[in-house]
């Protein structure tokens, strides 16, 4: 999907001449380097890929029930009719823009816009067949910390990229995208202490991804200190958020609505109040003299809410009168991995009677060499 979205941002810029990028808003303006400039493929690499993080996050609310053509289906609509829209309002001069939200990488765009669909998924979806009837343990806890650091590696990208020019507002980016996680971190840890008595890892890592969801809306917009602040406060509702889903009926397996759900909406407000002129030449925030900026982000949030709630649910629906998009329960019980990939991890209790026929040619079992009748001294 992101591929497409490369080579259709190509072939349009192609098609229409060259000439500079017109449909991302000012993000930084100043101090920037001599022959700094906007590259077009690189705003069309950067929007592919953010295209791709919004339907990822969208599958993880309902993982492990899935039919795949269903949710592919899900995938490519949801691109079209909700990304699409949502990100011209925001980046493309679209109402909100001339309002004057702010948005530096996509937190409303992205991780408002994606963790409404996924609610609308999870619940048009429904509860996996032993949700809350069985123990569902973190897979791999080395792995998942693992994968946070990765994450936060990987998200320095996703942000400072977002300048779409290798400038200070790009270094800026790029600092606060490691200060606000931090500041996420320290006080998601101290919650968690004077909660249950003990920080825990998948905890830590869920801070982290918290933290980089709640500075993604900011991150060229306001100064380091400022994204400390951001970070540690955005902890704060999402933490209570996961242990308020977890008393429900929703079923939403990587907690999307509360990480990027409830982080992107504190991180775009939070922008309206810390967000600084001189840094990046466009707004000022609640605290340099700009009460209504604040106003501004809630109605970019307010707006991205209802549309990609609504339009969601209706395509969920509309989709599922034509084709299933739900695993059927005998799937579900054996694993998605077997029924829909012929393959597994690992090899469980039942040991080679348990594996497919695909699995079978590549886990042959090894006989033990025989013994020798007499040992030589």
């Amino acid at each position: 999907m992101g591929l497409g979205w490369l080579l259709a941002g190509i072939l349009h810029r192609e098609q229409l001449g060259r000439r500079s990028v017109e449909c991302v808003p000012p993000r930084g303006r100043i101090g920037r380097a001599p022959g700094d400039h906007d590259s077009p493929r690189a705003l069309h690499v950067v929007s592919g890929h953010v295209r791709d993080y919004h339907g990822s996050l969208d599958l993880g609310s309902h993982c492990r029930a899935d039919a795949l053509f269903g949710i592919r289906d899900v995938h490519l609509s949801l691109a079209v009719v909700v990304y699409s829209p949502i990100a011209h309002w925001v980046w493309g001069g679209g109402w909100l823009a001339k309002l004057g939200a702010l948005d530096f990488a996509g937190g409303t765009v992205v991780h408002v816009n994606a963790a409404v669909a996924a609610l609308a998924a999870a619940i048009v979806v429904g509860q996996r067949s032993d949700y809350k009837k069985a123990s569902i343990l973190p897979h791999n806890v080395p792995f998942v910390l693992l994968g946070a650091g990765l994450l936060w590696f990987g998200w320095f990208g996703f942000n400072a990229g977002s300048a779409l020019a290798a400038g200070p507002i790009a270094a800026l980016a790029f600092v606060t995208t490691m200060l606000a996680p931090a500041a996420t971190l320290v006080v998601w840890t101290i919650i968690d202490v004077a909660r249950t008595g003990k920080p825990t890892s998948v905890g830590a890592a869920t801070a982290i991804v918290v933290g980089l969801v709640a500075v993604t809306p900011a991150a060229g917009f306001i100064s380091p200190m400022s994204a400390l602040a951001l970070g540690g406060i955005a902890a704060i509702p999402s933490y209570f958020a996961i242990q308020f889903r977890a008393k429900t009926s929703l079923d939403d397996s990587l907690d999307v609505v509360a990480a990027h759900g409830i982080g992107g909406t504190v991180g775009a407000l939070l922008t309206g109040v810390f967000a600084e002129k001189a840094i990046n030449g466009v707004a000022d925030g609640v605290l340099f003299g700009n009460p209504k900026q604040i106003l501004i982000q809630g109605t970019a949030v307010l707006a991205a809410i209802v549309y990609s709630g609504v339009a969601s649910f209706v395509l969920l629906k509309a989709i599922a009168l034509v084709m299933p998009l739900r695993a059927t329960a005998d799937d579900e019980s054996t694993g998605l991995d077997i029924a829909l990939h012929g393959e597994e991890a690992y090899l469980h209790a039942g040991g080679m009677d348990t594996i497919t026929p695909v699995e079978a040619d590549v886990f042959q079992p090894v006989t033990a060499p025989a013994k020798s009748a007499a040992v030589s001294i």
